[in-house]
């Protein structure tokens, strides 16, 4: 029986893919700078819309070295002066050619920021030669990507004395649109002009079904413009589209997104000492009993049950695995109180209707959401993300802003672990009246002030990030980092009558401190119960003794050791 290497059979499914018409993560993107005269007159505010758009590619760039490093990125000038491009057409300059970001095109464009100016001249290329060069450059890659054009210029009538050339450019636009290359604009004002949107690039560039034309200006800050980026880069990182199946005849088509996903660092790839080059590990399988080396196809899987090993084979596994087609199915709907804040296993997903994949997905949802809003109810939903996916439980919650639906996923009956150990054991101590008032006192008064979970950064990450960044930028020093999450000190030195207040009151007799001399040694004989969190506290070696006292099996992890003595409570 011939497996993959680290196959999970059953369970071992990447819990973020979806479905089988799932968008890969990596992307392909091209940065299509316009390099006229006009991109480097100043804006009152000083921003150079030139320099404005380096910047953020800069700031582009350094994101996705640390985050999505698999991605690849191009950056190519137009109406320049020079001319640098595998087609030799005029007046198209290619500054970086599509490869994954590293130190050195980061440092080539700091360069190029701390100059002040460039070098490539100005002239006038024609627009569809440089979508022309970005479509040649995609398509020689023929691996599956997330293909993507970012255009930046402020000129609204491009080529506006080549008539005949601007119809090629609507059609090359066209053309990209068919194989799947996306094409976003970034537009700029000029010192003196307002971007005009619908001037040319109306026939050119799609608009989103939630964005309005009339609110498509010109970008004149660089905050603005990373904010517009940030944001059309979101739209684009969404998992998958699924069927939503209604009933058996009748189904509609959802994109879902990942809103929640906890950052991790990197895992650092093994180098060799001497030559840096990347190493790779090697799993070779050694008989038991006879110490011969064993190949792939010598190689069998089986579990064992009632004392006998149940053995299997790839095309068993994938026949057990097919359960259903993927897709969500509506189970039925229920009062919104029926779920609690703590029926959720993993990060909830964001679901929005696809009205490219099924005619009308946006109108059903809208008369869903409006009616589970007005009625205050919820759906229950099976939910497959792909084929051979492990089933999930969950809830549709809907949302007016954005509209759609939460997608909360909830925990099977197998999935509860010893509930009656939440309970309290014995009556809970009531705390004295004047305690209680002196604790409203230290919270009203211990507010903070705009609170958004989006101003708070994971200070580990980032420290490990800046640090990581200052090596490979070969920088002397990193910068500080500002820890988001250090208590306002001087704030709260302020309010310190509240807190010593309650803190004297809680000391001094109203509620007894227990120390450890309060509890004994910590042991406890046969016949004593234990809490979950008491049993988490102690060794393995501990939990083994009380396993032997109350004469059950001792093997295992401490998870397991834990769930036995609980068990036998």
């Amino acid at each position: 029986m011939d497996f993959e290497e680290g196959e999970d059979l059953f369970l071992g499914e990447d819990e973020e893919q979806g479905p089988q018409d799932y968008l890969p993560q990596k992307d392909e993107v091209i940065m299509l700078i316009d390099c006229s005269a006009s991109m480097m007159l100043a804006h009152n505010n000083g921003d150079i819309p030139f320099f404005m758009v380096i910047k953020a590619a800069l700031g582009f760039l350094k994101s996705r070295i640390l985050s999505s490093e698999t991605d690849s990125i191009a950056i190519i000038l137009y109406n320049t002066k020079a001319k640098k491009n595998h087609m030799e057409l005029e007046n198209i300059y290619v500054l970086q050619d599509l490869a994954s970001p590293d130190a050195q095109r980061i440092k080539e464009l700091q360069t190029l920021l701390d100059q002040g100016w460039h070098p490539y001249g100005h002239g006038e290329a024609l627009l569809v030669n440089a979508l022309w060069v970005c479509h040649d450059i995609l398509a020689q890659n023929k691996n599956s990507a997330n293909r993507r054009i970012l255009l930046f210029t402020d000129e609204d009538r491009p080529n506006a004395n080549h008539p005949r050339e601007i119809d090629i450019a609507v059609q090359r636009a066209k053309d990209l649109a068919q194989q799947d290359i996306s094409l976003e604009l970034y537009p700029l004002n000029k010192p003196d002009k307002a971007f005009n949107f619908q001037a040319f690039y109306i026939r050119v560039i799609p608009v989103d079904e939630d964005e309005s034309i009339e609110n498509i200006n010109g970008l004149e800050k660089l905050e603005d413009l990373i904010c517009k980026m940030h944001t059309k880069e979101y739209k684009k990182r969404k998992l998958g589209t699924i069927n939503f199946a209604l009933c058996p005849n009748m189904f509609i088509a959802m994109n879902y997104y990942c809103v929640f996903r906890e950052s991790k660092k990197p895992t650092p790839s093994k180098l060799h000492a001497k030559d840096n080059k990347k190493l790779k590990s090697v799993t070779s399988w050694i008989c038991q009993e006879s110490g011969k080396q064993l190949w792939s196809h010598n190689v069998g899987n089986h579990y064992e049950m009632g004392g006998s090993k149940v053995k299997f084979n790839k095309e068993e596994v994938a026949h057990i695995k097919n359960f259903d087609a993927p897709g969500l199915k509506l189970m039925g709907f229920k009062n919104r109180d029926r779920i609690k804040n703590y029926m959720n296993v993993r990060a909830s997903y964001f679901l929005y209707p696809e009205e490219n994949r099924v005619k009308g997905s946006s109108q059903v949802v809208n008369s869903l959401l409006t009616s589970m809003i007005k009625l205050n109810k919820i759906a229950i939903v099976r939910f497959i993300p792909r084929q051979g996916a492990v089933v999930r439980f969950g809830a549709l919650v809907p949302s007016q802003e954005p509209k759609g639906f939460n997608l909360i996923f909830m925990p099977y009956a197998d999935d509860m672990r010893n509930p009656e150990t939440l309970k309290a054991k014995g009556e809970v101590q009531k705390a004295p009246e004047d305690m209680v008032k002196s604790a409203a006192a230290m919270i009203g008064n211990i507010q903070l002030g705009d609170f958004d979970v989006k101003s708070y950064y994971n200070p580990v990450l980032q420290h490990f990030y800046t640090n990581l960044e200052a090596l490979a930028l070969e920088e002397p020093k990193p910068p500080q980092i500002q820890d988001s999450l250090e208590p306002d000190e001087e704030g709260m030195q302020k309010k310190e009558q509240y807190i010593k207040e309650f803190w004297e009151l809680a000391y001094n007799g109203n509620a007894k401190r227990q120390t450890k001399n309060d509890i004994g040694d910590g042991k406890k004989k046969k016949g004593d119960t234990y809490t979950e969190g008491e049993l988490k506290k102690m060794k393995v070696p501990e939990l083994k003794e009380i396993c032997d006292r109350l004469g059950i099996a001792k093997a295992g992890r401490k998870d397991d050791l834990i769930e036995r003595i609980l068990g036998k409570m």
